[in-house]
């Protein structure tokens, strides 16, 4: 029975074997190493404590096994001469069939020039145009940076009613959206429909992935996060899976190309895609700063709380702004307390929002990297700052509070030279009069316009 069983398996006939063992195989003294190599033959995974997977490092036959179980899953896989040449002994179908399936766990886990040299040992027996070892020959070209010439093989398989055409539609969707290249929308339709048929089965998920991953880099970010909202509501046993890709698309996008509007529109109908622990922190950042582009404080505040608990500076610096923004200064100084430099700026316009315009200042003459803005140089009296001010009127206003005693200039001038009125002024030159002092007031006007209604007019130093 056992040598029947091999035979089965030999000729790919996994489920026949699988049969024959459950009615017949019960008593095989080597039922667990069959078992695995049917699932193996049936592309199914198999079990951690199963004979292929706890044979690392032997030698010949068992070790191509063992390379076409995918190793123990925990590093690079074993291989030497020795196994490369028992490889090389193997019949053709078995070097195309299981090599194919070694060669795939050497391109996942290394060593990569296994790989290699096991599809040359293949290619030497005409074993190599299987559709399955067709896609090592992609993946190796990939590997070698030649895209076009793999896509085109993957394309190729894709088109083939073959058990390999769904890992080519994989690996030719994955290899246009690592390159940045758009995806044919006859291309993706197929893809789409492929994955949702093969939504239970362990090819289904990757490809729907890729799918989800092509819509996001065609901007259309909203189609995206909604088909991984559904997976998550139709299979939630893979949500986390779906939820981490979620944060990557919302951490990639780029709300300048979808356009801010909608970016933010397409984050929050889909919030609950995103996760909820620390992998989605960075997602949350960056909806969280659209928001606040958009003006929308609250909102922002709303899509951070769940990343608030893990006190992350970069989560408590984009908090402390919308706090700001929304009119709460306090909140906003004891968030960025803590934070240093990089919220000093911050901090000083929360003190100049409560009227604590000198000490906002101060802020800026100790270390940040613009000059003191130069409202708040007017509110808190730094004069100083105002006189290099482009501004005519605040310049003169700054020479003037600034000066003392016999320097001090003229009040009358530092809104510009009037000529003297004659001793019997005509009615233009009395309506001119009258231009000159709403111009004037207009442009007092203005200034005040600029500082804090908090502002409490410092007096003029001696």
């Amino acid at each position: 029975m056992s040598r029947f069983v091999r035979f089965l398996l030999h000729h790919d006939l996994g489920t026949e074997a699988r049969a024959h063992l459950s009615l017949f195989g019960g008593d095989l003294p080597d039922l667990e190493l069959l078992t695995d190599l049917t699932h193996l033959s049936l592309d199914e995974p198999l079990p951690e404590d199963g004979p292929l997977r706890l044979s690392d490092g032997c030698l010949g036959r068992a070790g191509i096994w063992h390379a076409a179980a995918g190793g123990d899953g925990t590093g690079e896989i074993f291989f030497d001469e020795a196994l490369a040449e028992v490889f090389a002994e193997m019949p053709p179908a078995l070097r195309s069939d299981i090599g194919a399936k070694a060669m795939e766990a050497y391109l996942r886990q290394g060593p990569i020039t296994a790989a290699d040299q096991l599809f040359a040992l293949a290619a030497r027996a005409g074993a190599q145009d299987s559709p399955d070892m067709r896609l090592v020959e992609g993946q190796l070209l990939s590997g070698d940076a030649r895209h076009m010439e793999a896509e085109e093989i993957f394309g190729d398989v894709a088109a083939q009613n073959v058990k390999a055409a769904p890992s080519a539609l994989y690996l030719l969707i994955q290899s246009l959206n690592a390159r940045g290249a758009p995806v044919p929308e006859a291309l993706l339709a197929q893809a789409k429909s492929t994955a949702w048929l093969l939504r239970q089965d362990l090819a289904g998920p990757p490809l729907l992935l890729e799918t989800v991953r092509a819509d996001a880099g065609a901007n259309n970010l909203d189609a995206a996060l909604r088909t991984i909202a559904e997976e998550i509501r139709i299979t939630p046993d893979r949500a986390q899976m779906y939820r981490l890709v979620a944060a990557e698309l919302v951490a990639q996008a780029d709300p300048t190309a979808v356009s801010p509007a909608d970016y933010s529109a397409a984050v929050l109908t889909n919030l609950r895609a995103l996760p909820e622990d620390g992998s989605g922190d960075v997602a949350r950042r960056a909806a969280a700063a659209a928001l606040l582009d958009l003006a929308l404080p609250d909102t922002a505040l709303a899509v951070l709380t769940p990343a608030m608990a893990r006190r992350a500076p970069d989560v408590l610096l984009l908090a402390a702004r919308a706090h700001l923004a929304s009119g709460r200064a306090h909140v906003a100084l004891q968030l960025a307390a803590d934070l240093g430099s990089e919220a000093r700026e911050l901090r000083a316009e929360a003190l100049a929002q409560l009227g604590q315009h000198r000490a906002a200042a101060q802020l800026y003459e100790t270390g940040a990297e613009r000059a003191v803005p130069e409202p708040l140089a007017l509110a808190a009296g730094n004069w100083d700052a105002l006189t290099t001010s482009e501004d005519e009127i605040r310049r003169g206003i700054g020479e003037f509070m600034r000066a003392d005693g016999p320097d001090a200039p003229d009040p009358s001038t530092v809104f510009g030279t009037r000529a003297p009125l004659p001793d019997r002024p005509s009615l233009e030159q009395t309506r001119l009069l009258l231009e000159q002092n709403r111009a004037t007031r207009e442009t007092v006007e203005g200034i005040l316009n600029d500082v804090p209604p908090s502002l409490v007019v410092p007096e003029r130093t001696n």
